[in-house]
């Protein structure tokens, strides 16, 4: 799917390694992978099936948390080609886009 940032701070923060690297310390290169982990996912549902993952939904349609083992939390909307949330894949909704809304850890590892 392809991978999107709702705010430009966001995507810059996360499209750049030293960024990555100054706001996470030691966890940026866990929080690039699984980032990457999350485009080459082919469904919402398969995200669940990450290593140390767990997905839940959040309270507005399309939002979802994917809490990884390292204490990463990545809260993200599924949107479909018209730009809508996405609850569910059923009836005939196909989510062409994952839009991060937010990354939160619960530790920094010291840099």
């Amino acid at each position: 799917m392809d991978v999107s940032f709702v705010d430009g701070r966001l995507a810059r923060e996360c499209n750049s390694s030293a960024r990555l690297r100054a706001r996470w310390g030691d966890l940026w290169t866990s929080v690039a992978r699984r980032l990457l982990q999350i485009a080459a996912a082919a469904r919402v549902a398969d995200l669940a099936l990450l290593p140390y993952a767990q997905l839940s939904g959040a309270q507005e349609p399309g939002t979802y948390d994917v809490t990884f083992g390292e204490g990463i939390m990545i809260r993200l909307v599924a949107v479909d080609d018209n730009g809508n949330p996405v609850a569910t894949e059923a009836g005939g909704a196909s989510v062409v886009e994952i839009q991060i809304v937010s990354i939160s850890a619960a530790r920094k590892k010291a840099a």
